[in-house]
């Protein structure tokens, strides 16, 4: 793992962007900036809301007690933060946004490819918001959803609009209003009762637990798509452990917190709901407290929308970059940010049924695409090329990294491939050896490790394609290479 880079760049056919902001283009070491504790911050935000509140309630909806439900929490964001904070370290070393450094494992064109899977995991979870928020919305403030969600989809892409230094100073203001809120309603809770006694009647149960586990690591290893889009202005000289511990311990921190304050609610207050609920505890204890708390987790998760919508804009510039040479404007940002946003509304706020069936569905959907490419992106850049990247190349065709990786793509069809057999989506598609695991989910665990295997042992196919097998004798005003400090 490298602490740093020292690159210059010298490419005149990369893409150009025309905007006071950087788009697809490299970011030089002069507009760099950015800490460690605002990244630490932002992640935290990130799941510091009770869209991931909803997510505890996933195991004592299936039986799960409160202990068993934070312990099955716990090892799903151990696993699932892992994965995602190691991207952490990309985005100040590459200077790029996370879904164009994909390049070098799938091609010019073939990032493609992954690139319309993290755009369907942006746009699902901006969906699923839209669904959740709404209902929320509607059950404590009497907004009528239609309108709570064009409501949240409108701010939301303002937000977006506003670019990289105000969605994190967004963030900082956001976390900062609703810390006091949250912490009050969380030591509130002990001394809240229901005559439901909910908890008594629960225990463990092995799908319960699989579930559970499954939904919190998949929710973190949603966000890995998004790393390296709010890390590539930190200074190339970062270190990589500060990064990845600033990153994954943000999310990891915020999303126990939120996902254990929703399984108490389940277990012991025999909540339905994460909004209500975060409503009612915080109004049992001061009048309108409950209000305040629910009003800002919303605020928060329109931030979190907001995120999605600028990194699903960037994933779509590259898509464009890759088939042409475009020149990046102010106009064309914003167009496919409203576009983004306009089509999440659509089909949020028509969406209907059980949002704790459609959550867990969702998260399901976005593991089976997303496991294979973090399994390959990231065993390439730590272990085969070990950060040693030609940032030119990722910018425009080459041979060092080719139009189309048969290596990439055939090691994120195989990851594919294995996983389906074990893939649950209730409802709608059953996996033909799901039942070994009684109906639960462990298809992702098996495509974390089948996809990087495969992405190894198919080295060969670089050498069919004619692709650079390295890029250890790269001119070095192209290259990024690990710096000399100790990580």
């Amino acid at each position: 793992m490298t602490s740093g880079a020292d690159c210059t760049i010298v490419d005149k056919q990369a893409p150009i962007d025309n905007d006071s902001e950087r788009v697809v283009s490299y970011v030089p070491a002069e507009e760099r900036h950015g800490t460690i504790a605002q990244q630490f911050r932002f992640w935290f935000l990130s799941n510091f809301q009770f869209y991931a509140m909803s997510i505890g309630f996933i195991g004592p909806s299936m039986g799960l007690n409160f202990g068993w439900s934070v312990l099955a929490t716990l090892l799903g964001l151990v696993i699932g933060t892992t994965f995602m904070a190691l991207h952490g370290s990309q985005g100040p070393h590459l200077g790029l946004p996370q879904m164009i450094q994909s390049r070098a494992q799938f091609g010019h064109r073939g990032v493609v490819v992954p690139i319309l899977s993290a755009v369907f995991v942006f746009v699902a979870s901006s969906i699923m918001v839209v669904v959740i928020a709404s209902d929320g919305i509607e059950k404590v403030f009497g907004i009528p959803a239609f309108v709570g969600g064009w409501l949240i989809t409108g701010i939301a892409m303002v937000m977006a609009l506003s670019g990289y230094d105000w969605l994190h100073r967004i963030y900082t203001a956001v976390l900062y209003l609703s810390l006091p809120f949250i912490i009050i309603l969380t030591i509130a809770l002990p001394f809240q009762t229901n005559d439901i006694g909910a908890s008594s009647a629960l225990g463990f149960t092995a799908i319960g637990f699989i579930f559970q586990a499954t939904a919190a690591a998949g929710y973190n290893i949603t966000l890995a798509p998004y790393v390296s889009d709010y890390t590539r202005y930190m200074r190339s000289n970062t270190s990589s452990k500060k990064m990845v511990l600033a990153v994954g311990g943000g999310a990891a921190m915020s999303g126990l917190w939120m996902m254990g304050v929703g399984s108490w609610l389940a277990s012991y207050l025999g909540v339905g709901d994460a909004l209500s609920g975060m409503r009612n505890v915080g109004n049992g204890v001061v009048s309108h407290l409950g209000d305040l708390a629910a009003l800002t987790s919303v605020i928060a998760l329109i931030a979190a929308n907001a995120t999605s919508a600028y990194s699903t804009m960037l994933s779509a510039v590259t898509v464009r970059s890759s088939f042409g040479r475009p020149i990046f404007t102010g106009r064309s940002r914003i167009v496919t940010i409203i576009l983004v946003c306009v089509f999440v509304g659509v089909v949020g706020t028509s969406i209907t049924g059980d949002v704790l069936t459609a959550l867990g569905n969702a998260l399901t959907l976005n593991l089976a695409v997303l496991v294979p490419w973090t399994a390959i992106n990231l065993v390439d850049y730590f272990l085969l090329k070990r950060g040693r990247f030609i940032i030119a190349d990722l910018l425009r065709p080459s041979t060092s990294y080719g139009m189309w990786s048969a290596r990439g793509l055939t090691a994120y069809a195989i990851g594919i491939a294995f996983m389906a057999p074990f893939l649950v989506v209730h409802g709608f598609y059953e996996g033909p050896l799901a039942k070994v695991v009684h109906g639960a989910d462990i298809s992702w665990a098996l495509g974390l490790i089948v996809s990087a295997l495969a992405y190894v042992l198919l080295q060969p196919l670089d050498r069919l394609q004619g692709r650079a097998p390295s890029v250890a004798d790269a001119e070095p005003d192209v290259m990024v290479r690990p710096s000399d400090s100790s990580p």
